[in-house]
Parts: C-alpha cells; sequence; structure tokens
C-alpha cells in the first residue's frame, strides 16, 4: 500500500480516535439547568407517563426520544445523555464525509477544525439540543449539496432521478426534524427551499427541479404527520414542533443585556465566544470572501460551485442569531449562549477547507502552513480550555452534592436521603432530586403523610427560613425542629475545587469523586467556612443534615 492510500485510509481513525478522547475527558453529565428539565421528560416517556407540552422542554419530543430509548435501556441519567454525546462524533464523521470527494486532505482539514472547535467538544457530553441541533442542520447541508451535484449533473436515467429525489426529501424530513429538535432551527431549514426556489425563478419549465422541490415538501410533510402522531401518542394531544416558539421563553433580561442594537450586540455576543471560536469564524469570513472572488472570475479550477451552499449555510444563522429577531411581530433579537452558534461550525471549517484546497495548487506550502497554525493553534485552546472541562453551569454544585450523597451512604448506609428544596433555583432543586433517585416528573415533592420518621439524611436544606421553593419535606422538618421534637445537624460541608492534578486523565465528575474518595482537591468539612467565601464556593457546595428524633443521639 502506497503512502497516499494509507494516509487516506488512516485519516479518518485519526480525526475520530481525537474526537472520542475530547468527548470523554470534556464529558459533563448532568450541568443541572435546562438538562434537568428534559431529563423530567426523558423520564416520562420512558415510565409510561404523558409528557405535558405546557413546558418548552417536553415540547420538544424529536430531542427527548432518543434519551429515552436509553434510559428504558440501561435505567440511568448517565445512559439518557449518550446518544446526544454520540451526536459530536456523527458531526466530526459528517465533516469528513461531506469533504471527502474534494480530496482526503481537505476532508481532513474540515474533519480537525470541527473536532477542535471549543463550542462543540466543551458542551459535548451534556444532555442539550445544540449538538443534535448542529448535527441536523450538517446532514441538512449534506442533502442540499447532494440535490445541487445531482440536479447539475444531469440526472440522467431512472437511478439519477431517484437519487435526486431522495436528496430532496430527505432534506426536507431533516429540515423538520430539526425545528422539532430547537425551535431556531428554522433558521436554516429554510434555506433549501429558498436555495431552489431561486433556481426555479430561473428555471420555470424545468421538470425535474418542480419535481424535486415537491419531494422535499413531501419529506417535510411526512415528518409533520409522523411527528403529529407521536405527540398524540406520548402527550394524548396533538402537536406538531412548527407550533413551538422560540419567543415562548422568557428571557428578556437577558435580551436586555445583550443588547437591543445590532452594533451592541455584535461587541457582547463577541464577548461570550472564545478566541479559538472566533477565530475559527474569521477565517471562515475571509475564506468566503476568497471564494466569491473567485467565483466572480469564473475560476472553476479555484472553486467549486457548492461553496455557495456552504457559505449560505454559515454566514445566514452567524448574522441572524446576532442581529436577527425571534419575533415577527416585534424586533426582538434571540438571547445567544456560546453553543447556540453550534450549527455554524461545520459550514465554517468546509469553508475553510475548500479555501486551503483552491490556494494548494499554486501556493501548496503556503496552503499546508495556513492548516498547519489552524490545527496548532486549536490544539493550544484545548491545552487551555482543560482545566474548565465540565464546569458548565451549575456542574460543580451537582458535584458537591454527589460528594455529600456518598459521603451519607458511607457514614449511615441504612439512612435515607432526601432533598431539602430548590437551594438555588428550581433546575438546579429538580437535578438534585433527580441525582437522589426521585421521582423528577412528580416534581420530588411528596406530602407529608409519605415522608419518613427519623433518623435521615436532608441536604439542600435552607436552616430556619421559609420560601414559597421549599418542598413539603422542608416545611415538615423546620415545624418539628422548631417545637423540639427532631434535632437537625450539620453532617457535612462539600464543595467541589478545582480538579485534575491527581486525575489530569479523567472527566471532571469521575475526578472529583476519585480525588474526594483519596481526600484530594476537594473541600469536605464538619462546618461551614467561616468568613468570605469566594462565590463559586458560596453558591455551589453542599451541606449534608441529620435529621433524628430529639431524644435520640446524632452520631446514632
Amino acid at each position: 500500500m502506497n503512502k497516499s492510500r494509507l494516509y487516506e485510509k488512516m485519516s479518518p481513525w485519526f480525526v475520530l480516535a481525537l474526537a472520542s478522547a475530547l468527548l470523554y475527558v470534556f464529558y459533563t453529565g448532568l450541568y443541572c439547568s435546562d438538562d434537568a428539565r428534559y431529563l423530567v421528560g426523558i423520564q416520562k416517556i420512558a415510565r409510561g407517563y404523558p409528557i405535558d407540552i405546557s413546558f418548552i422542554a417536553e415540547r420538544r419530543l424529536a430531542f427527548l426520544l432518543p434519551g429515552a430509548a436509553f434510559y428504558s435501556f440501561f435505567g440511568t441519567l448517565d445512559a439518557a445523555i449518550i446518544p446526544y454525546a454520540a451526536c459530536y462524533i456523527g458531526l466530526i464523521l459528517m465533516a469528513w464525509a461531506m469533504m471527502r470527494p474534494y480530496g482526503a486532505g481537505t476532508a481532513l482539514i474540515c474533519a480537525l477544525l470541527s473536532t477542535l472547535t471549543p463550542i462543540l467538544y466543551f458542551y459535548a457530553g451534556t444532555l442539550s439540543p445544540d449538538l443534535l441541533s448542529a448535527l441536523l442542520s450538517a446532514m441538512l447541508l449534506y442533502c442540499t449539496v447532494r440535490w445541487r451535484s445531482k440536479l447539475d449533473s444531469g440526472s440522467s436515467g431512472s437511478s439519477g432521478s431517484s437519487g435526486l429525489l431522495r436528496a430532496a426529501a430527505a432534506s426536507g424530513w431533516i429540515a423538520m426534524c430539526g425545528i422539532s429538535v430547537k425551535e431556531s432551527n428554522e433558521v436554516v431549514a429554510i434555506l433549501p427551499l429558498a436555495y431552489f426556489g431561486l433556481h426555479l425563478i430561473r428555471h420555470i419549465k424545468s421538470a425535474i427541479l418542480w419535481r424535486s422541490v415537491l419531494a422535499h415538501l413531501g419529506g417535510a410533510i411526512a415528518f409533520i404527520l409522523i411527528e403529529l402522531v407521536m405527540f398524540r401518542i406520548f402527550s394524548g394531544q396533538w402537536h406538531i414542533g412548527l407550533e413551538n416558539k422560540a419567543s415562548d421563553h422568557d428571557f428578556s433580561k437577558l435580551i436586555h443585556v445583550q443588547g437591543m442594537y445590532p452594533g451592541d450586540r455584535l461587541w457582547h455576543l463577541m464577548g461570550i465566544l472564545d478566541g479559538t471560536t472566533l477565530f475559527i469564524f474569521s477565517l471562515s469570513i475571509l475564506a468566503t470572501f476568497y471564494l466569491a472572488l473567485m467565483a466572480a472570475r469564473k475560476d472553476d479550477v479555484a472553486v467549486v460551485p457548492e461553496w455557495i451552499i456552504y457559505a449560505a449555510f454559515f454566514l445566514w444563522p452567524l448574522v441572524y442569531f446576532t442581529i436577527g429577531t425571534s419575533s415577527l411581530h416585534e424586533y426582538m433579537p434571540p438571547p445567544m449562549q456560546a453553543r447556540y452558534y453550534a450549527p455554524c461550525v461545520l459550514p465554517a471549517a468546509a469553508l475553510i477547507a475548500l479555501m486551503l484546497r483552491s490556494v494548494a495548487p499554486r501556493f501548496e506550502w503556503t496552503s499546508r502552513g495556513i492548516a498547519a497554525l489552524a490545527v496548532s493553534y486549536l490544539i493550544i485552546g484545548v491545552y487551555l480550555n482543560y482545566p474548565d472541562r465540565g464546569e458548565s453551569y451549575w456542574a460543580r454544585l451537582k458535584e458537591s452534592h454527589l460528594m455529600a450523597i456518598e459521603d451519607a451512604r458511607r457514614l449511615k448506609p441504612k439512612w435515607p436521603i432526601f432533598s431539602g428544596g430548590d437551594s438555588v433555583n428550581g433546575d438546579v432543586g429538580l437535578c438534585i432530586r433527580l441525582l437522589l433517585g426521585e421521582p423528577g416528573f412528580e416534581e420530588g415533592r411528596a406530602p407529608p403523610s409519605k415522608l419518613p420518621s427519623p433518623p435521615f439524611f436532608v441536604i439542600s436544606f435552607d436552616e430556619g427560613s421559609s420560601s414559597d421553593q421549599h418542598s413539603p419535606m422542608h416545611d415538615l422538618i423546620q415545624q418539628n425542629v422548631d417545637r423540639g421534637r427532631w434535632r437537625l445537624d450539620l453532617a457535612g460541608y462539600y464543595y467541589a475545587n478545582k480538579v485534575g492534578v491527581y486525575r489530569w486523565w479523567q472527566p471532571r465528575q469521575s475526578a472529583v469523586m476519585s480525588e474526594f474518595a483519596h481526600d484530594r482537591s476537594s473541600v469536605k468539612s464538619a462546618v461551614r467556612s467561616k468568613g468570605p467565601v469566594p462565590w463559586a464556593q458560596k453558591m455551589m457546595h453542599a451541606d449534608l443534615y441529620r435529621v433524628t428524633a430529639a431524644s435520640q443521639d446524632a452520631s446514632d
């Protein structure tokens, strides 16, 4: 086997191994935000309860079903995350497959750039719709390019015509699936129809073009009909993803923080993206201008005809997410987080790869140098992001509570453990109840008549306080303590500190628990920290209490 064949054969396996390694070490698991709400929907489906489409998280049925299948089979919270983590691997394989017709080197560059972009690998091991949304956008891009190439080739014969119609129908199906997974995918879903609609204006008498557009619409309608039936089965109501509205999310405060005017939003949103992702997007914009210039010169050798589709799938969502509107009735900019830009990554990487492919015949070493510098810069980004792996949102608070639960089971294996309320917000409180194995879809708020008698442990308990967020468990404990019937004693104070010194090769959650077992790094104390503490420790620690009868020794 010659070197070129070996290179071509081994390149995808190398990228796959790299992506798998990044997925492993950056795995987050629960991050105790909107993922807790998704898990409630997953549990409902897995256990045969109807989902409630009044909740935004449970309306995304196409997103919930893969997690429900894995949760039903394995029965653990981490198992429910597996199909969404696999989306990262699928996205990298899609990057390779999409660019392979342009050469193995072009495919390798596109796959490497996608693999090493932080907003993909940093959130790959989470239960969020963004990676699945990015994968579906990439699949839609692939089908659109195939649709275009089949049209350009003339689609002669029955096999060619059927291939064209399959690509068109698949793009319609995937477009609707993307909208069902996340409402913002409407921005991307319109691109194939818009592109080929413009072609129809120029070739109004093209029968094969009309048939392909109708096949696209047929694929979309087929998905809608199946989704309608699925909602009827799992919620008892007729509903489709197109009825979900991004404006249903109440993010008015965040919108005003990010700015109401394009200039303000541009500067603010540039700040939420890391430097390496900004580098990729900036290089992609440069690549778009270069390819447009080559196309204007009609340089068929330097530019492929599909470049404009890749540019549209990159620039249109990038611009719309930044300065577009989430409402057609008034200008209401969409609230953005870094991971929401995930669908832009693969087309951005494809544009860079196509630019380097175009430059290579005339400036081979320049092309290789740019590719090497880009990949090296992204590898440096991995190194810089590594200490913060797995720290999305409230993940550290989750780990603090896992430490408390582990310690409680070690101290008193037979004592039950309960949550006392919503320590920070409703999502965090729900997440803690899920960790304890309480039924999340019942909100974990059992009536006092079903609560046990002492002794037992309770976590997330605000001693001496009263709030509407508190559960009946909290109120019952507080009443009995106030009346002198029960005792409430602090059993431990826990905080998952920075990790990586001793267990640098493990995902953060595994490293935290391993280091905790060996009394390293993490904070464990029989009393609360006195004096000022860092904000993260104040908000993300866990308290473990013993609840015993007043006549019982707390140490029993």
